[in-house]
C-alpha cells in the first residue's frame, strides 16, 4: 500500500543523504561586518551588473536584485539585464559599503570603497556573482548556505507553480518547480558564508559632481506600486530626522495602479524610533526588534496622485542605523495562486508577418486528438486537464436532484455563455465544468428538466429526440443569479474591470436566453470575477491563513466549499462558522469539511453544486463544442471590452489585438473548411492570442476603501 507519510520521508533522508556525501568535501564559512561613513558635498553614481550563479533559460532571473549603498540611504533594483543604476549618491572619501541582496540568495557586500568619483561594480562582460541557497526562515536569512537550507527548501519540494505548496523565491532556476535542481544550486556553495565571496572589482568613472545636501534614492517607479521616497533631513551626532513620502506616482488611469490601500509600511533599523508623523496625525507605530511597522489607519488609501510625508525622529543605534527595507503591504495576500497554463508556441509573437500553423499549434497530433479524460479538478484547474483543449461535460442525467428538480440534464446553451467561461479558465482559472454546475444550481443556466419531472417554464427544448424544460429566469440577475448588493461591492473592489459607474443590469440582464443574447459573455465574465474576489477576500484576511489551510486539509474539496460557501451565504456567515477559527483544527482533519461543520448553503448550495460538478467533470461522451464564426468573435471581443474599457489596453492596441485574433482565425479555420473554428479545439489558442495584448498583471490586486475595511474589519472567530 502507498503511504504518502513514509514517501516524504523516504525522499527527504534520500536528499540529505546526498548532500552530505556531496559536501562531506568542502566545509567552511564565518560571518561578516559592515559599517558606514560620514557623508559629504556633492554626488556621484553607482552603476554595474549582478550575475546570479543559477543556470536558467527565464530571463526575469537577471531582475530585482537589490543594490543598497549603505549610509547614503539609496539603492535601486536590477532590469531585466542585471543592470542597476543609482544616482545622487553623496560623495564620501572615506567611503561606503555596497549591499547586494535578494531574498533566498546570500547577501554581498563590498569593502569600503570611496566615492569621490563615480563608480562601476562590474560590466555587463564580467558581471557581480551572487550565490543562491541562503534561505529566508522566520522571516530572516542567517548569512549562511548550509544544511538548514536544505531542510527548508524541502519543504517545497517536488511542488510545481500552482500548487498551493509552491513557493517561487525557492525555485531558484525560475523553472516553474521546485525539484532536485534546486537542491543542486544551494550544494554549489554548500557551507559557505558572506565572508566567503571574493573581493568585487570596481573602477572609478568620470562623471560631475552635483552639488546636494542629503541622499537622493533612486525609488522603484512603477504604475503598479506605490512610489516611497527616503531622505535624512537632519542629522546630529546622536540624533536624525527621516522623511518618507509615500505617492501614488499616477495622475490618470493606470492598470493596477490607480486606488492603493495597504495594510502598513514595514522597515528596518536597529536606531531607536521616538515618533512618527503625518500632516494629518500619528502613525500607529510597533515595533519588534529591528522591524518597524507603520500603520496609517484612514490615510493608508492612494488614489491617484495622492501623496503623503511621514516625518521620524529617531535615536542612533546599532549597525543598521538608517531605515532600510522600506516595505508598502497592500491589502491582499501576497501568496494567492494563479497558475501559469501552457501558452502559445515560443515561435509565436505580435504581427508575425509569416504566421503559420507552427506558430499556433505546437503538438498537431496532441492539439486534436478526439480523447476525452475525466477532469480531476474542482474549483480552481492548478494542473490543465488538457494543454490546448476545453472540456465542458454535458451528462445527459445528473445522479442527484438539482433544486429538488431530478434527472437534470446538462446543456450549454449558448457559445457566448461558453466563451465567458473560456475567459474565466485562462484568465481567472475558474474550471468550466464548475462554472456550468453553479450556474445550473443558480438559475438552470445549464440545467434542462425532462417533461415529466413538471418544471415550468415559457422555454422548451428538444434534444436527441426528448423534450426537455428549460427552468431558467430571464430577469436581471442573469444566468448566474448575480443580484445588484454582489455585483457593486465586486465593481468597488475590482476596480480595473469597471468602472466606477458600472450598472448591475448592463452587464447581468439576459433579456432573451434563447436567442443567444451576447450578454451571456459579461454574464459569464461577471460571475467569475465575483467568485474570484471571494477567494481574494478569504486569502487577503491574516488570521484565517487560508492558503495554509487549503494546503493542510485533508478534505480535497475543502478550497471549494469554503469559498463557494462564503459565497452563497457570505463572508461573516463563514468566518462564524469558526472552520478557520475555534473549529480549525477540526475542520483540516475532517475528511468532509462542509459535512463536519454544516457548510451546506442555502438550498444545500455546496453540495448539489459538488454532486453536479463531479458528473460533469466525469462525462467524456458529451463534450461540449460548437462552430464559432469571426463574427461571433466579434461580438464577443465587443463584450470583453467593457471589462477593459478605461483606456488600458488602449484602442490602438485592442485594433492590433483585433486583427492578430484574426489572422490566427483565419489559419485555424482552414482545418475545419475556412469559415469558422472549434470551441472545444480552438477558442483557448485564440484566448492566449487576445492573452497578450491584455495589460499584466492578468489578476490585478482588488483595492479601494472599502475593500480595506472589508478585510481589516474581518473578525476569524
Amino acid at each position: 500500500m502507498f503511504c504518502k507519510k513514509t514517501y516524504i520521508v523516504k525522499k527527504v533522508v534520500s536528499i540529505l543523504l546526498f548532500v552530505f556525501i556531496f559536501t562531506s568535501l568542502n566545509l567552511n564559512g564565518i560571518a561578516n561586518a559592515v559599517e558606514t561613513g560620514e557623508l559629504n558635498r556633492g554626488s556621484v553614481l553607482l552603476k554595474g551588473n549582478i550575475l546570479p550563479d543559477v543556470s536558467s533559460s527565464n530571463p526575469n532571473i537577471l531582475k530585482g536584485f537589490k543594490i543598497e549603498v549603505e549610509g547614503a540611504n539609496v539603492f535601486s533594483l536590477t532590469d531585466s539585464k542585471g543592470y542597476f543604476e543609482i544616482q545622487g549618491i553623496p560623495q564620501n572619501q572615506t567611503g561606503y559599503s555596497v549591499k547586494i541582496s535578494k531574498t533566498n540568495y546570500l547577501t554581498r557586500t563590498t569593502e569600503k570603497i570611496s566615492f569621490n568619483k563615480s563608480i562601476a561594480l562590474g560590466s555587463e562582460t564580467e558581471p557581480v556573482s551572487i550565490w543562491a541557497g541562503d534561505m529566508m526562515q522566520d522571516n530572516l536569512q542567517d548569512g549562511a548556505i548550509n544544511m538548514s537550507d536544505i531542510v527548508e527548501l524541502i519543504r517545497f519540494f517536488n511542488s510545481a507553480q500552482g500548487s498551493p505548496f509552491y513557493n517561487s523565491d525557492a525555485d531558484f532556476n525560475m523553472d516553474t518547480a521546485v525539484n532536485m535542481e534546486d537542491i543542486l544550486v544551494i550544494i554549489q556553495h554548500f557551507n559557505k558564508s558572506v565572508a566567503d565571496y571574493p573581493g568585487v572589482k570596481y573602477t572609478e568613472i568620470d562623471s560631475t559632481p552635483t552639488p546636494t545636501n542629503s541622499p537622493s534614492p533612486t525609488p522603484v517607479d512603477e504604475k503598479g506600486n506605490l512610489k516611497i521616497t527616503e531622505s535624512k533631513i537632519s542629522e546630529t551626532d546622536t540624533d536624525f530626522k527621516y522623511q518618507l513620502i509615500i505617492e501614488n506616482p499616477n495622475t490618470t488611469y493606470a492598470w493596477n495602479g490607480s486606488y492603493f490601500a495597504i495594510w502598513n509600511i514595514t522597515f528596518e533599523t536597529s536606531s531607536t524610533l521616538v515618533s512618527a508623523k503625518t500632516d494629518s496625525g500619528s502613525p500607529v507605530t510597533k515595533v519588534e526588534g529591528e522591524k518597524v511597522t507603520l500603520d496609517l489607519g484612514w490615510l493608508s488609501f492612494f488614489p491617484l496622485g495622492k501623496k503623503l510625508t511621514v516625518t521620524m525622529d529617531f535615536k542612533k543605534a546599532g549597525s543598521k542605523v538608517y531605515p532600510q527595507k522600506i516595505t508598502p503591504h497592500y491589502v491582499r495576500s501576497e501568496d494567492i495562486a494563479y497558475p501559469n497554463y501552457e501558452g502559445l508556441p515560443s515561435s509565436w509573437t505580435k504581427n508575425k508577418p509569416d504566421l503559420s500553423e507552427k506558430d499556433l499549434i505546437a503538438n498537431p497530433a496532441s492539439y486534436y486528438s478526439a480523447q476525452v479524460n475525466p477532469v480531476n479538478q474542482n474549483m480552481i484547474v492548478y494542473n490543465p486537464y488538457h494543454p490546448t483543449q476545453i472540456w465542458i461535460g454535458q451528462p445527459k442525467k445528473l445522479s442527484h436532484p438539482m433544486s429538488t428538480t431530478p434527472d437534470i440534464r446538462i446543456w450549454i446553451p449558448s457559445k457566448f455563455m461558453a466563451m465567458g467561461m473560456g475567459f474565466n479558465y485562462e484568465l481567472l482559472k475558474l474550471n468550466p465544468n464548475y462554472m456550468t454546475a453553479m450556474g445550473t444550481k443558480e438559475n438552470f443556466a445549464c440545467g434542462l428538466a425532462p417533461e415529466y419531472t413538471g418544471a415550468n417554464s415559457i422555454y422548451k427544448v428538444t434534444l436527441d429526440g426528448q423534450n426537455y424544460i428549460w427552468p431558467i429566469q430571464a430577469h436581471q440577475d442573469g444566468p448566474f443569479q448575480q443580484e445588484t448588493p454582489n455585483f457593486n461591492d465586486m465593481r468597488d473592489h475590482m476596480k480595473d474591470f469597471f468602472p466606477g459607474n458600472a450598472v448591475h443590469d448592463d452587464y447581468t440582464f439576459v433579456k432573451e436566453p434563447m436567442k443567444d443574447d451576447l450578454k451571456f459573455v459579461t454574464a459569464a465574465i461577471c460571475s467569475g470575477l465575483s467568485i474570484t474576489v471571494t477567494r481574494e477576500t478569504l486569502h487577503a484576511i491574516p488570521a484565517a491563513k487560508f492558503k495554509e489551510f487549503i494546503s493542510q486539509a485533508k478534505d480535497p474539496w475543502a478550497e471549494y466549499v469554503l469559498i463557494d460557501y462564503a459565497y452563497n451565504r457570505g463572508l461573516n456567515s463563514l468566518l462564524s462558522s469558526q472552520a478557520l477559527g475555534a473549529k480549525r483544527q477540526e475542520a483540516l482533519n475532517s475528511l468532509d469539511v462542509s459535512k463536519t461543520l454544516g457548510l451546506t448553503g442555502f438550498g444545500d448550495h455546496v453540495n448539489e453544486i459538488r454532486w453536479a460538478l463531479i458528473d460533469i467533470n466525469n462525462d467524456t461522451a458529451n463534450t461540449y463544442d460548437a462552430q464559432i464564426t469571426w463574427a461571433d468573435m466579434e461580438s464577443f471581443l465587443t463584450k470583453l471590452k467593457v471589462f477593459y474599457s478605461q483606456g488600458v489596453p488602449s484602442d490602438a492596441t485592442w485594433t492590433e489585438m483585433k486583427n492578430d485574433t484574426k489572422r490566427a482565425f483565419d489559419i485555424l479555420a482552414k482545418h475545419w473548411g475556412g469559415n469558422y473554428i472549434s470551441y472545444r479545439y480552438d477558442f483557448l489558442t485564440l484566448m492566449r492570442v487576445i492573452k497578450a495584448y491584455l495589460p499584466q498583471p492578468y489578476n490585478p490586486r482588488p483595492t479601494g476603501d472599502s475593500w480595506y475595511y472589508l478585510i481589516k474589519g474581518a473578525i476569524v472567530q
